[in-house]
């Protein structure tokens, strides 16, 4: 059997001068003398024999010794550790964290006083690194920029020291390796196969922009003292390990851990997501080892699961994250893993298990349709009654799914996804002959589903539902899909398609003759979604409309508040929210007055009342989780909004942490075709340059800016913002013509909004001002019309912070930006 030979810097000081021994006397020999010497040295040091083969192999060998030699000493000349105060770019070291064989791993924190913020920084060691190390980091840093899962250590910074040594600036992570904390934390089987299954996500997102890590292993997997579970070091292996000529003259892969390396990578190839998958496999094996059930059937899953992931060839593994994730949750919800799926017998035996505790309410439920059946068969002939029996035992099941909705209980839903998802499966077979009992069960679920904000599920089942409905003509669920798909569409940022749904709903209600209460709230979702796109004249107009008609007042306060704040007026939409959360003083409290108290929070930012907005975002979030529990996230766009007030109010590094957050849970829930996820990039954009993040910054503004503008024909009024943020990103780096060019643009969209109004007025000013800062031409409103507000103080909290920048403003006009009366908030 042959050794694979060690890499030079995996050497100890001992085997280092043990190998310079042997190599010394066998560059002595000729040719033939030095094979004998080295077939017997195999026999008694097989791995000293092989990595002295490799050193010397080859035509070459002279060069290639050369090259490996030089390599090494730079590598051991580099090992030398950073000393505390040394200054690496804009950072401060602060003490060394600990060494490894591919770098040195440092505390440091931002030395030019920019922002407080502490980082890991890592610095590589020189004679590992490929000869285009700076254009590698500079590669490296914008590859992997496109990661924005939470769980994903984010590269924040980068660059190569003077003596060329690279370094890397990454976010600082508090916390032990997943295998320490499992094992400190006695944490069980399930808990354990969660954490694993959050790692495979987080690999899966990066496989989705074509990123694979190459060196997953569990000191790269950290868990923080709250929980959170971090993976570090996407990038490295790229850096340390470009691919090099090996032996025959084929590519090989330097950078690697070997006890955690792929078999495709021990032979010298790059990472690939199969890679990934099989260092995946071996997190696994170390976090169950001491863990697995004593045996049985339920053991040998887990094996499979483990085998499959642990193929020798890339080919037999896996073929996704996503496919071996989706197998540990069917493990952990009794559900059939795919990997054992062909074994006969195995299925039944899975639903009986995961059924089990469900098993004594149904064989209730058999006696009670065994008594149902004969009730019906004795009164066959009253159709009347023959209804209501089946509309007894739908509406038994519905109650049953309904158990699932979290915003009914505090406890755990009764049942899981995969469960609702086995449901709509056995639908065809089981109500094959009654499809209006189906349509009836998919709406059902489609509702759950939406809930639950499980959106992609809710668009297929409402989608069956509609489609049966209408082959089966059956108007009264053809409502109810359109009403569901619609809420659906507009939740994930299908807006052109929700917009047909909801004009066709409104219609088909008109011509039933349906109460106007119904007719009233297919008006205000479409009001609701107009606001969304940016059409606020109509969606005004329709939400006024069902205001004046005294139908479902909350609802409608609260459309007619929104589109009146994002036009600036103020007064007008304050007007209409009192009344409505006064009024029900001392009622229960419902989700939708809960968002009243939100909407006025945010109004409060807006006209500048920063305690008032503080009061109410308090007391929504004590209303909030008295209603449905500390870890309902149904309200997602709560943290927005606080973010939004710790901006404002100075706390920029609690408004990016919270703001990092939504991003995560409007991309989980609502999909990247959001504009809700748009306008907290933008929101995360401003923080960003608050922090001096003019790169971060830049790309959340595009991002922003490119989904807004895809929501309508002509201008959203909101892509004002992200337009004026990509201005001030352009004169921080001096290109000051595409600034003018920025902010004019921006300034016109504002113009479009009503002259008259307090905002408007307000928020035109602030587009002036940067399109003066630009050189453009624009007329100042009155100076009374620039009271601080929300869009005022957010554009100065930018500005502070890229006036306070090492590089300085760029082409702001930093020594210029004091108005009379405002904060001194951008003095540099």
């Amino acid at each position: 059997m042959s050794v694979r030979p060690r890499s030079l810097h995996s050497l100890s000081g001992q085997e280092w001068q043990q190998l310079d021994q042997q190599l010394d006397a066998l560059l002595d020999l000729d040719h033939a003398a030095r094979q004998r010497e080295l077939h017997d040295l195999a026999a008694r040091q097989p791995a000293l024999a092989a990595q002295l083969r490799q050193l010397l192999q080859g035509d070459d060998a002279e060069q290639r010794l050369d090259q490996r030699l030089r390599s090494a000493l730079g590598y051991f000349a580099g090992q030398q550790s950073v000393s505390p105060g040394t200054r690496i770019g804009p950072w401060r070291v602060l003490r060394s964290i600990g060494q490894g064989g591919m770098a040195e791993v440092c505390l440091a924190e931002r030395a030019d006083g920019a922002f407080e913020r502490q980082v890991a920084l890592k610095l590589l060691w020189p004679g590992l690194v490929h000869d285009r190390a700076a254009e590698l980091v500079r590669q490296e840093r914008q590859m992997l920029a496109q990661l924005d899962d939470p769980r994903i250590a984010q590269l924040l910074d980068g660059g190569v020291t003077e003596s060329g040594q690279p370094w890397l600036a990454m976010e600082f992570i508090d916390g032990v390796p997943v295998h320490v904390h499992c094992r400190e934390q006695a944490l069980a089987l399930p808990e354990r196969l969660r954490l694993c299954i959050e790692v495979v996500e987080a690999v899966g997102s990066a496989h989705r922009q074509w990123i694979a890590h190459g060196d997953i292993k569990p000191a790269n997997v950290l868990v923080t003292t709250t929980g959170q579970l971090k993976l570090l070091d996407f990038g490295i292996g790229r850096l340390l390990g470009e691919a090099s000529e090996g032996a025959g003259g084929e590519a090989r892969w330097r950078a690697l851990t070997p006890a955690w390396a792929s078999p495709e990578q021990a032979s010298g190839h790059a990472p690939t997501p199969a890679s990934d998958l099989y260092q995946l496999g071996l997190l696994l094996q170390g976090l169950i080892e001491d863990r697995l059930p004593a045996g049985g059937r339920r053991r040998r899953e887990l094996e499979a699961i483990k085998a499959c992931a642990l193929a020798e060839s890339p080919a037999q593994r896996y073929a996704s994250c996503a496919a071996l994730a989706a197998d540990l949750r069917a493990w952990l919800d009794h559900r059939p893993v795919r990997v054992m799926a062909g074994q006969r017998g195995y299925r039944l035996r899975c639903l009986l298990r995961r059924r089990w505790p469900l098993l004594s309410a149904l064989a209730g439920l058999t006696l009670l349709a065994g008594l149902l059946v004969e009730q019906q068969w004795r009164y066959s002939r009253n159709l009347a009654e023959r209804h209501a029996t089946n509309a007894a035992v739908l509406g038994f099941l519905q109650d049953l799914l309904d158990r699932s909705n979290p915003r009914l209980s505090h406890d755990e839903a009764l049942l899981s996804s995969g469960m609702l998802v086995e449901a709509a499966a056995g639908l065809e077979n089981q109500l094959a002959d009654q499809p209006a009992a189906k349509v009836a069960i998919l709406n059902t679920l489609g509702r759950i589903h939406r809930t639950r904000h499980e959106l992609l599920l809710s668009r297929q089942r409402y989608q069956q539902a509609l489609d049966l409905a209408r082959q089966q003509a059956l108007r009264a669920q053809i409502d109810v899909a359109l009403d569901g798909l619609a809420n659906v569409g507009i939740w994930s940022g299908d807006y052109a398609q929700s917009e047909a749904l909801l004009r066709e709903l409104i219609e088909t209600r008109l011509e039933a003759g349906r109460a106007p209460a119904d007719i009233a709230s297919a008006r205000l979702q479409l009001a609701d979604l107009l606001h969304s796109r940016g059409d606020y004249v109509a969606a005004l107009g329709l939400a006024v409309q069902v205001q004046r008609s005294g139908l479902h007042p909350i609802w409608a306060a609260r459309v007619v508040s929104m589109v009146q704040r994002d036009l600036g007026e103020f007064a007008a939409a304050e007007a209409i929210l009192l009344p409505a959360i006064e009024g029900r003083s001392g009622q229960p409290d419902t989700a939708q007055q809960i968002e009243l108290a939100y909407h006025l929070a945010i109004l409060r930012l807006h006209q500048g009342h920063l305690d008032a907005a503080r009061l109410a975002l308090n007391r929504a979030s004590r209303q909030h989780e008295q209603l449905l529990g500390k870890h309902w996230q149904g309200l997602l766009w709560s943290r927005q909004w606080s973010a939004l007030h710790a901006l404002t109010s100075g706390q920029l590094q609690q408004a990016a942490e919270l703001l990092d957050l939504a991003l995560a849970d409007y991309a989980h829930y609502l999909g990247r075709g959001s504009h809700l996820l748009a306008y907290a990039r933008t929101d995360r954009g401003y923080v960003a340059l608050a922090l001096g993040d003019v790169e971060l910054a830049q790309r959340l503004f595009q991002q922003a800016l490119e989904r807004l503008q895809s929501l309508r024909q002509g201008d959203h009024p909101r892509a004002a913002e992200p337009l004026l943020g990509l201005a001030l990103v352009a004169m921080a780096q001096d290109h000051v013509e595409q600034a003018r060019r920025l902010a004019g643009v921006a300034e016109q969209i504002r113009r479009q909004l009503p002259a008259t109004s307090e905002g408007a007025t307000r928020w035109r000013a602030n587009a002036c001002q940067v399109l003066r800062m630009a050189g453009g031409q624009c007329v100042l409103a009155p100076p009374d019309a620039t009271a601080v507000g929300l869009d005022s103080l957010r554009l100065q909290r930018a500005l502070a912070g890229l006036c306070g920048r090492p590089s300085g403003g760029g082409a702001l006009p930093c020594d210029q930006l004091r108005r009379p009366g405002e904060p001194e908030l951008w003095a540099p």
